[in-house]
């Protein structure tokens, strides 16, 4: 085994409530909480994916993680890194719950032949850590973690482990 090598956080991204980019999520944390429900309000996932029809094909957790991914690969700069040495670990809860709720209802609604064939690559888990390793030529490892609350910790410690084991130099990760 080789020695242990050091990583660093080069990039950051975010898609918050709080707010979206880095700037405005920091602005966000430290200003008054806003009374009641607190959701991303004004996304437009489309300058995140090459058309709209893509975007519309993508489910929010897919939409919000190519996002914050896009931001932060612009943050980091251009790394001088062969791809098959990038990689995505992605963390999640569940995956594309949204896209479950509104087929349960096409379903319940107005029958099983409605039902969006795109519905299970839209709900996996691992669709957005797909897309992001896909639209950003990541072809090193790409693993999604479904570990609850803790999944974009959990992920940011395991892509950490992989750079610092030699396994990866460039991770995207988080979730």
């Amino acid at each position: 085994m080789s020695a242990s090598r050091r990583v660093a956080v080069v990039g950051l991204g975010v898609v918050s409530c709080a707010g979206t980019g880095v700037d405005n999520f920091w602005q966000g944390l430290n200003s008054a909480p806003p009374e009641g429900e607190r959701r991303v309000h004004d996304f437009d996932p489309a300058p995140y994916y090459d058309n709209p029809k893509e975007a519309r094909r993508a489910d929010r957790s897919t939409q919000l993680g190519m996002a914050s991914a896009a931001q932060a690969i612009a943050d980091a700069g251009e790394l001088a890194t062969d791809p098959d040495r990038c990689g995505v670990i992605y963390g999640t809860g569940v995956g594309g719950l949204q896209t479950f709720e509104d087929q349960v209802l096409v379903l319940d609604r107005k029958g099983a032949r409605r039902v969006s064939p795109f519905m299970v690559p839209m709900m996996m888990p691992n669709a957005p850590g797909a897309a992001i390793s896909m639209r950003h030529g990541l072809a090193g490892p790409c693993e999604v973690l479904t570990t609850a609350c803790a999944a974009g910790t959990h992920a940011i410690g395991y892509a950490a482990r992989l750079i610092r084991t030699g396994a990866a130099d460039v991770i995207v990760a988080g979730g």
